[in-house]
């Protein structure tokens, strides 16, 4: 292949990965996928997939172009995950392509759900094109397909000396408003994020994403409605009070606690004393990872945002449970107030080796991103 050829056809795929991470996964437990749909070296059609029950990213590019006034035959079609050949909610993506008369498919990663000998009629098949950076986009879905569980961030901010809250135990907020802006933006890209009862006590935090006001997210925003693109929120255990909780603002609540009768009788008061419909309980054998990883998985999130506090980021890296660290350092110093507060620690030779990945300064602040993954991947969002 020809170097010029070679670069329109990376262009082109380029611009089908911009598309795949709009909503990043959002999209649970389907893949984030874009496509776009290419004719005489002009876009005329692109898409993305907008979660389950919704067409797949290749049929909302063909069918932007019909809806533009260009006829999809003969065109090549670039996306970032190789269209399926296999009945789901909707029809095989292969068989759209052949009915348009699609010339060249043109794709990223393999997928690993596709059934068969794959050939599409009348078209000429390429697949791995920019298959390492497709894969970073879809490390979330690869990762819930591969290891049956979701992609796990455990995000934290500190003071440079250290400390992750005041003498108090109050945390909110040591970090800057850049700093919150991106966690915001994180938010708005994962499924499900998780805080320990205590930190909800503390900081009575609202954790949702109403200071991302990307266009396209407020666009999906319209077009799905309800909470959109609030994650769903766990705490593990069981506040001690729960009226004056602003977590019940916005979309589900999910409190997971191990089964025992003082939390039972928690929950016979929170039902008695408050009516929001959005909140349900889930009693697990043992509070660990593993059994959290199984509830997320099991209810299709392909992603899960830790968020504290230290005993409950704790439980994520004593099991190394985890794929990325974020970590944000306010220039405050707290002295004698609450750092680190784990329950065990590492000896040399056991400790975690992560990779840094990304470092950059917000306001004040510094953002320091961990990758955690024996392969040192990242998720592209």
């Amino acid at each position: 292949m020809a170097d010029f050829e070679r670069r329109r056809i990376e262009s082109f795929m380029k611009k089908a990965f911009e598309l795949a991470k709009k909503i990043g996964t959002k999209t649970a437990p389907n893949p984030p996928v874009g496509a776009v749909l290419v004719k005489e070296n002009k876009v005329i059609g692109e898409g993305f997939h907008k979660g389950a029950g919704f067409p797949h990213a290749e049929v909302e590019a063909i069918e932007s172009a019909i809806k533009n006034g260009f006829d999809p035959k003969g065109a090549d079609i670039f996306v970032s995950l190789q269209p399926c050949n296999f009945y789901g909610r909707t029809p095989p993506c292969t068989q759209i392509i052949q009915k348009y008369g699609i010339k060249r498919v043109f794709f990223s990663v393999y997928d690993l759900n596709v059934e068969g000998k794959y050939e599409i009629k009348g078209a000429e098949v390429i697949g791995g094109v920019l298959e390492k950076e497709g894969k970073k986009i879809l490390l979330p879905f690869l990762t819930f397909l591969k290891e049956r569980r979701p992609y796990v961030i455990l995000k934290y901010a500190q003071s440079i000396d250290g400390k992750l809250a005041d003498r108090e135990g109050r945390s909110k907020y040591i970090s800057s408003e850049k700093s919150l802006l991106l966690t915001h933006r994180l938010r708005a890209k994962v499924n499900f994020i998780l805080v320990g009862k205590k930190t909800v006590e503390a900081d009575n935090p609202h954790l949702d994403t109403r200071k991302f006001k990307n266009r396209d997210i407020l666009k999906m925003k319209k077009f799905i409605g309800g909470e959109f693109p609030n994650p769903v929120k766990i705490v593990l255990g069981i506040p001690n009070f729960i009226k004056e909780l602003k977590i019940k603002n916005g979309n589900n609540v999910v409190f997971i606690f191990k089964g025992i009768d003082e939390e039972f009788e928690k929950i016979r008061r929170f039902i008695s004393d408050d009516k929001a419909n959005n909140i349900s309980f889930f009693s697990i054998k043992e509070i660990n990872p593993s059994e959290i990883l199984s509830f997320v998985y099991e209810n299709g999130g392909l992603t899960l945002l830790v968020e504290g506090g230290p005993k409950t980021l704790w439980l994520f890296i004593k099991e190394r449970k985890f794929d990325e660290l974020w970590v944000f350092i306010a220039p405050k110093i707290f002295g004698g107030g609450k750092g680190f507060d784990f329950l065990d620690s590492f000896l040399f030779g056991e400790e975690l080796n992560l990779t840094l990945y990304e470092l950059k300064r917000l306001g004040n602040d510094i953002f320091l991103r961990y990758s955690a993954r024996e392969d040192k991947m990242i998720w592209d969002f």
